[in-house]
């Protein structure tokens, strides 16, 4: 008996077509249901700087990763997904930004005849959390009172008792905490 592999030729429309449109009708929801899975995973994890693309059933993780730890556990946590078959990744490590410097704060230099004279200086408003100013032997606190006010990094002193005649020292402090 010979074999003849034409014979045969004639019924391959018959297998290929039904799997071709299974494929094609199929494919696109296969690959939303594992990107959705798949960014899950990534949430779960704690890689919200991760990006996911999914192609067939392969997983490529993309992103600003702030370390390679962050990096390895994203693929892992996208590898354990059911359904891919591979996760690589692509991510860069993007060092996070230094904190903003702490500058001290500045007092203008006043020279006035007024009992409740306008003090103004600048803070750090962005860093600081909390201003304090001393105006001879009262001291004052952002937030506490309406006498000591800011705007950005401009605050301003406007006394409610008038202030004794004569020099006095005024200070300005700040603290993050």
């Amino acid at each position: 008996m010979m074999f003849r592999p034409s014979k045969w030729m004639q019924f391959a429309p018959v297998v290929v077509l039904p799997l071709l449109a299974a494929w094609m009708v199929n494919g696109a929801a296969i690959r939303d249901d594992l990107t959705s899975r798949g960014s899950g995973a990534l949430k779960a994890a704690g890689a919200g700087w991760a990006a996911l693309a999914v192609s067939g059933r392969d997983a490529t993780v993309a992103g600003d990763a702030p370390s390679t730890e962050a990096i390895a556990q994203a693929v892992k946590a996208v590898a354990g997904t059911y359904g891919i078959r591979l996760a690589r990744s692509v991510a860069r490590i993007v060092e996070p930004p230094p904190p903003p410097e702490m500058k001290p704060p500045t007092v203008g230099s006043l020279e006035t005849n007024s009992a409740t004279p306008g003090i103004a200086g600048t803070w750090p408003s962005t860093v600081a959390k909390t201003l304090t100013v001393t105006a001879g032997s009262t001291t004052y606190v952002l937030g506490i009172g309406a006498e000591l006010t800011a705007s950005g990094d401009d605050w301003r002193l406007v006394p409610a008792r008038p202030i004794a005649d004569g020099e006095i020292d005024v200070t300005a402090e700040v603290s993050d905490g």
